[in-house]
């Protein structure tokens, strides 16, 4: 019997703005063909209804359509055992990866500190950029090859929310940060000239205190 965690997984990811078109695709393929195979099958019911309902607005345009069951592994495929592993380890790198953005972020405060200025945070960026982009091929791989594994699919699903939400989280900083220095710039007679944060805030006082 297929999990609802799964499903809802599967359904985030497809809906999620972030996920890669290609990957969108296969899911959707994926869901398709899953759909029509236990379509009879009482304990998964689940499979076709999500699919029908996903399907009105993300089923995947007919260049990108797939039927997972006749697909043969290419010849530039890794082992299934290497990749297994390997996709074992990408998964491992990316959590920690999203973990430390998350962290970091949620120690800034973007009144305080220049978020985009940050190195420690541009690095932590940078790797969870990368990450998601290792697991969003791992991903493609996946759903465009003839053996599935689920256990290594729901881990990656799993793990492509996680950076999705740290990327979400830095990018929220971010926009934090710039709706507050247009507050500064808003309610201040010096706009025009190109002070920083920090001396816009002092000349602010100045004329405040009169």
């Amino acid at each position: 019997m297929v999990t609802p965690r799964f499903l809802g997984t599967i359904e985030s990811t497809v809906k999620d703005k972030y996920t890669h078109p290609v990957v969108r695709a296969r899911m959707m393929s994926y869901l398709y063909v899953w759909s029509s195979t236990f379509a009879s099958d009482p304990g998964l019911t689940a499979i076709p209804q999500l699919y029908s309902k996903l399907a009105p607005n993300y089923a995947p345009a007919p260049e990108d359509a797939i039927v997972p069951i006749t697909l043969a592994l290419s010849a530039g495929t890794m082992a299934q055992e290497t990749r297994g592993k390997q996709i074992l380890q990408d998964v491992e790198v990316a959590t920690g990866n999203a973990q430390l953005l998350l962290e970091a972020v949620s120690f800034v405060d973007p009144e305080k500190e220049a978020v985009e200025e940050n190195e420690l945070i541009k690095e932590f960026r940078a790797n969870t950029m990368e990450s998601h982009r290792k697991i969003a091929l791992h991903l493609s791989q996946m759903t465009d090859s003839a053996e599935q594994d689920p256990a290594a699919l729901a881990s990656l699903l799993n793990c492509n929310q996680e950076l999705v939400q740290a990327i979400k989280a830095h990018s929220t900083m971010l926009e934090s940060r710039q709706q507050y220095i247009a507050s500064i710039d808003s309610r201040n007679p010096f706009t025009d000239d190109k002070y920083s944060v920090d001396e816009l805030e002092d000349r602010s006082a100045a004329v405040r205190n009169g």
